[in-house]
C-alpha cells in the first residue's frame, strides 16, 4: 500500500520539518495550516514510516473541513500501517464515493478485508441485487445524477415531439420508449447509490472484539461476537445502541461508540 502523491514544492523541507513538527505543534496549529501543507507534510511522514504521525496530519485535514477521495485514501493506507484495521476499510469506503472506478482503492480494500477475522461473514445477495450494487457503485452520486438530468430533458424533449407534432410521432416513438426505459433503469441506479451512500446504513467494527446482544444494553444475552474491520447494516437506533445485522441470521444490538458509520 502506498499513499497518493502530493504537491511538489517543498518535498524536502517538509520530509524534515514534518518529523519536526510532530513532536510540537498543538492539534489547534495542525487544524490552521494550509490543506496542502499538511497534505505533503502527511505523505513526507508515511514515507519515513511515521503511520501515526500521517494519520494525524491526514485528520486535521479533515477537522478543517476539507474532504476528497486522494484523502481519505492516503488516510486509509497509514492506518492499515498503522495497524488500525477497522478505521482503514472505513476511509477505503469513503474514498471509493469519491473515486469509485479507483482500481488501486479496490484493491487496497480488498487487501485490507482479506484480513478481517469476520471475513467468511459475506452477505449473501441475489443476483439482481448483486448486479444493482455493482453497476451503483461504478459512478459517484453526482455523475449519476448528471445522468438522469441528462436523459431527462431528453425524455421530455421527445415526449413534446410526440404530443405536439403529429406527424413526427413515428419517427420518435422508438427513441421515446427506450429514452423511458432508459430513465427508470438510471433513476433505479441513482436511488440506490443514494441510500447507500447517503443513507447511514452501514457502519464499520472498530472494537477489535465488539460483543452482539439481543437486545440494547448489556442487560441482554450476548448472541455472538464481531471483530473490527466487519462491515454491518444498520437498522435502527436506540440511544447508544445500533441494532445491526452481518447476514440473515446474525442480527443484534453493538453500541454505538463500537462503530463507524459510513
Amino acid at each position: 500500500m502506498g499513499s497518493r502523491a502530493c504537491v511538489s514544492r517543498g518535498k524536502g523541507t517538509m520530509r524534515i520539518l514534518g518529523a519536526l513538527l510532530l513532536a510540537t505543534i498543538s492539534v489547534g496549529s495542525l487544524i490552521a495550516a494550509e490543506p496542502d501543507s499538511l497534505f505533503a507534510a502527511g505523505n513526507a511522514a508515511y514515507r519515513d514510516g511515521d503511520y501515526q504521525g500521517a494519520v494525524e496530519y491526514y485528520e486535521a485535514i479533515l477537522l478543517s473541513g476539507v474532504e476528497s477521495g486522494a484523502l481519505y485514501y492516503n488516510l486509509g493506507t497509514a492506518q492499515f500501517k498503522a495497524g488500525d484495521l477497522g478505521r482503514s476499510v472505513a476511509q477505503f469506503y469513503r474514498a471509493l464515493r469519491d473515486l469509485p472506478r479507483d482500481d488501486d482503492i479496490r484493491s487496497n480494500l480488498a487487501f485490507a478485508e482479506a484480513r478481517t477475522v469476520d471475513r467468511s461473514l459475506v452477505r449473501s445477495e441475489l443476483p439482481p441485487l448483486q448486479l444493482l450494487a455493482s453497476v451503483s457503485d461504478r459512478l459517484t452520486l453526482r455523475e449519476w445524477f448528471v445522468a438522469l438530468e441528462g436523459i431527462y430533458l431528453a425524455f421530455l424533449a421527445l415526449l413534446a415531439i410526440f404530443l405536439y407534432r403529429p406527424a413526427w410521432r413515428q419517427p420518435v416513438r422508438d427513441p421515446l420508449l427506450f429514452t423511458t426505459g432508459l430513465l427508470l433503469l438510471v433513476l433505479l441506479f441513482a436511488a440506490h447509490a443514494h441510500l447507500e451512500r447517503n443513507g447511514a446504513r452501514r457502519a464499520v467494527v472498530l472494537a477489535s472484539e465488539a460483543y452482539i446482544y439481543s437486545g440494547p444494553g448489556e442487560q441482554f444475552t450476548r448472541e455472538f461476537v464481531l471483530h473490527e474491520g466487519t462491515v454491518i447494516r444498520i437498522h435502527r437506533n436506540s440511544e447508544d445502541w445500533v441494532l445491526c445485522s452481518v447476514t440473515e441470521e446474525l442480527k443484534g444490538w453493538i453500541p454505538s461508540q463500537s462503530i463507524d458509520r459510513l
